[in-house]
């Protein structure tokens, strides 16, 4: 018998009304019984034939898959009782045996929650398919995976948990009504599309991906929509009011973000949005905002963080990070570190509101930066002293050769 009470009648001596001794098999549920005659029609049957000096048909349970195996040996046929799939009958912890009605649902086994059933994850779990249907909830309080299709016919709500998908996971289902919210990480065994079916309480945002590379197989991307605007945002005001965070290991791929109309707040023009992306500063990588079907698009990331729209800032560079981090690109031709864009930054912003003051720090800055030895010592400085210094060769138009200027410039 099943661990939830369902079980395999053997009738090894079953004889077919022809008279023949064949043996059945006969699936019984554990709730009602099981009552009649054996037939084909409600059992696996064998016949003379496929038991001919065979002896009678003998099932086997297989555990890991929770299924018997039926075998006819001269016919070289198994047939399969299968329970793969197991069904939310009351609600409960998902690795609660009596929750369900074919046990308790694993990596191999599928889990289907019907309308008016909560299944709630209350330890980190791995299973195969999920089907929920309109009405059904799962409430996650751990992590759960899934190894095999997610069937989407209401939300899922992750709160600060995780859910997994593995490289071979599609989702059916996923629409307006129809979405997760929270965290959803996505396996990636091959290039390809993927579309994760995110949103928020106030909305289907859906971001769609198409992973061009992998440096590591698998590679995995988390994406999580987030309700209001980035907090870091220079203008709020000016800002989508919905914000994406994502985190990536080994992968490139060209991503479009899905917004909706009420993100848009009254107080920002729509059509000069672009997309940003913060990483404990803000940039503007380029791509491009389509307004008529409210997406933002852009290609070949392989840095992930929070993502976003919004107009750019007109006096951007009055913003103190802003200033600094333009002299890193400038200058060094590299991004900042963040000890040194903090250190900058604060020489400004010390002034507080002082105008005289952040003028006069901002020169100090901008000074620095020329006199910095990483900078006097790299890029065309290198090459103009050199030439200075030792003069034109007789055949050349300068002093060095291209190696050597490479191996001193930045």
């Amino acid at each position: 018998a099943l661990a939830n009470g369902n079980y395999m009648v053997s009738s090894f001596n079953w004889h077919d009304p022809t008279g023949s001794f064949s043996g059945a098999a006969t699936f019984g549920n554990g709730t009602i019984g099981t009552a009649g005659l054996v037939t084909s029609a409600n059992s696996v049957i064998g016949t003379s034939f496929h038991n001919a000096d065979a002896g009678p048909i003998r099932p086997t349970y297989d555990p890991a898959r929770n299924r018997y195996l039926v075998p006819r040996p001269l016919s070289n046929i198994v047939s399969i009782f299968s329970f793969d799939t197991t069904t939310a009958i009351t609600d409960g912890n998902l690795d609660n045996a009596a929750t369900w009605n074919n046990g308790v649902p694993t990596a191999l086994v599928n889990a289907v929650i019907p309308t008016g059933r909560t299944v709630t994850v209350n330890r980190d779990a791995t299973i195969g398919s999920l089907s929920i249907a309109n009405g059904g909830t799962l409430t996650m309080n751990a992590n759960l995976n899934l190894t095999g299709a997610l069937t989407l016919g209401g939300k899922i709500d992750t709160g600060a948990k995780t859910l997994g998908l593995s490289c071979s996971t599609s989702i059916f289902g996923a629409s307006a009504s129809n979405y997760i919210i929270g965290s959803v990480k996505k396996d990636f065994c091959a290039t390809g599309a993927f579309d994760f079916p995110v949103g928020t309480t106030n909305g289907f945002s859906p971001v769609t991906t198409n992973v061009t590379a992998l440096t590591v197989n698998p590679s995995s991307l988390t994406v999580k929509a987030v309700q209001g605007p980035q907090p870091n945002i220079h203008t709020s005001a000016e800002a989508l009011q919905r914000y994406w965070t994502l985190t990536a290991s080994g992968i490139t791929a060209d991503l479009t973000f899905n917004y909706l109309d009420s993100d848009v707040p009254v107080t920002a023009n729509e059509g000069a949005f672009a997309i940003f992306k913060y990483d404990g500063f803000f940039s503007m990588p380029g791509g491009s905002v389509d307004t008529a079907l409210n997406q933002g698009k852009i290609t070949g990331v392989n840095t992930f963080s929070d993502w976003t729209l919004a107009q750019p800032n007109p006096v951007q560079i009055d913003n103190a990070q802003s200033f600094v981090h333009q002299h890193y690109l400038d200058f060094l031709n590299r991004e900042p570190d963040a000890a040194g864009l903090a250190f900058w930054t604060n020489e400004i912003t010390s002034c507080g509101s002082d105008s005289q003051c952040i003028e006069v720090k901002r020169i100090n800055v901008s000074a620095a930066f020329f006199l910095s030895i990483e900078f006097q010592q790299s890029g065309y400085l290198v090459y103009r002293s050199y030439k200075s210094s030792f003069g034109n060769l007789p055949t050349s138009p300068v002093s060095i050769t291209l190696s050597e200027f490479l191996s001193d410039a930045q």
